[in-house]
C-alpha cells in the first residue's frame, strides 16, 4: 500500500470515486455512522471492485468468498486442508520445504486476523519476549 494514495472519504465521496456500489448501506453494515469518513487505501481498486460488483453475478461472488474463507482458514483446519494449503501457498511460491511450527505461525495468524497495529499490541501484551518472532 502506498500511503500517499490513502484518501479519507465519506459515502458520498466513495459514490463519486467508485460508482455502482451502495456505499451508504455498505458502511452502515460495517457500523460506520452516516457522514463518517473512512480511509480508502487504494481508490482505483475501490472503483474497480464497484465495477465488478455490477458486472458479476451474485453466484460468482459467493463462490469467490467461499474460496477466500477456505484459503484463510485452511491452516486452522484438519491436516488434509493444512497440507493442501501448504503445498499451494508454502512450497511453490514460498520455497519452504516444510510448514513452520505452530508457535512460529501463531504471530502471523494474529497479525493477519487483527491487522498490524492491533496484532502488535496483542503480541506485546500476551506473548513473552522469547516467543516473539525475531
Amino acid at each position: 500500500m502506498n500511503p500517499a494514495q490513502v484518501q479519507t472519504m465519506d459515502a458520498g465521496a466513495l459514490a463519486q470515486t467508485a460508482a455502482g456500489l451502495d456505499w451508504q448501506a455498505f458502511l452502515a453494515g460495517a457500523g460506520i455512522a452516516r457522514g463518517e469518513a473512512v480511509n480508502v487505501a487504494q481508490p482505483p481498486a475501490a472503483a474497480a471492485i464497484a465495477g465488478l460488483q455490477r458486472e458479476l453475478p451474485l453466484a460468482d461472488w459467493k463462490l469467490y468468498f467461499r474460496l477466500r474463507t477456505t484459503d484463510v482458514a485452511a491452516p486452522l483446519l484438519p491436516t488434509a486442508f493444512r497440507d493442501a494449503h501448504f503445498a499451494f501457498r508454502g512450497k511453490a511460491p514460498g520455497g519452504q520445504s516444510a510448514p513452520r511450527a505452530q508457535q512460529e505461525r501463531a504471530p502471523d495468524a494474529l497479525t493477519e486476523a487483527l491487522g498490524d497495529g492491533l496484532g502488535a499490541l496483542y503480541m506485546e501484551r500476551h506473548f513473552p519476549p522469547a516467543q516473539k518472532p525475531g
